[in-house]
């Protein structure tokens, strides 16, 4: 069995050099692709020559995050596919022992302990939208320690983050590949929900000998605020779950009081709740 990287960049510049230098070093002899998105300013023609074991593919237009990674999947020759972000660098990484998890169970769809460069997790795997929603946040701090404690199984009622995870090509392929209607946000629940309806699907964590630092933006633009509503949207309309966007409405509400009474930055969330407001008068 053979591991197929597959990276979907945009004009990430220096983070997408370290991830690359960091997977040829932990992870060699497999085969690696990078997705350019950029099409006016592509990542490729400058580090095409600095990494000629990875193969760069150039989008003809930015379709979003699943479009790129379903490019990168259908040019793939591996037998597992291992999608990660261009902003994540790869610490630790035991190829033999991903090899061996499929190798018991075909279904699987492995995560991996994400942690920010400080150390702390970072959302390495999170609960379905009608739990996370009103969830405390800080309750998922004591849930990772619990569940990377060792390699297990997971609860289905959770899902595992889109930044690095991996399931064999004939699973993702049966399940249709990411819906291209996302253009960012929901992709992994998305996936998690067709591999449901197909009746194949085992969320798996690999912790012991594993670690992948994500250095994961923390400001929050306008683009990004719309796409995850509009993603919420597709999702909710898609599934039958349209009750989720009233859910989201409460839990960014009860999240502005909290910043407001802790004196925190509220601009995040009354950027969402306009977005969300907007949605449920559809």
């Amino acid at each position: 069995m053979k591991i197929s990287f597959i990276i979907v960049c945009y004009n990430t510049g220096e983070l997408l050099e370290t991830c690359l230098t960091s997977l040829l070093k932990k992870c060699p002899d497999q085969e690696y692709i990078a997705v350019d998105n950029h099409p006016e300013h592509p990542d490729t023609a400058r580090f095409s020559a600095v990494f000629p074991e990875v193969r760069f593919i150039e989008s003809p237009e930015n379709g979003g995050f699943g479009a790129g990674n379903n490019l990168g999947a259908s040019n793939a020759a591996g037998d597992i596919l291992f999608f990660l972000n261009p902003d994540t660098e790869v610490m630790r990484f035991e190829t033999a022992k991903l090899l061996k998890a499929f190798a018991e169970n075909r279904d699987r769809i492995c995560g991996f302990p994400l942690v920010y460069p400080n150390g702390k997790y970072c959302k390495p795997l999170k609960y379905i939208p009608e739990l996370d929603f009103l969830y405390p946040k800080g309750m998922y701090n004591r849930l990772y320690k619990r569940v990377f404690s060792k390699d297990r199984d997971v609860s289905r009622l959770l899902y595992i983050s889109g930044a690095a995870f991996a399931l064999e090509k004939s699973l993702y392929e049966k399940a249709g590949g990411m819906d291209e209607e996302y253009f960012l946000f929901f992709e992994e629940n998305d996936l998690r929900m067709c591999l449901k309806k197909i009746k194949s699907y085992t969320p798996y964590v690999l912790s012991e000998g594993f670690s992948i630092i994500h250095n994961e933006g923390t400001s929050y633009s306008r683009n990004a605020i719309t796409w995850q509503a509009q993603s919420l949207y597709h999702y909710s309309r898609k599934w039958n779950k349209l009750y989720l966007i009233r859910l989201k409405l409460l839990g960014v509400t009860l999240s502005y009081i909290k910043k407001r009474l802790l004196k925190k930055d509220t601009l995040s969330s009354e950027m969402l709740y306009r977005e969300l407001k907007g949605l449920v008068k559809k």
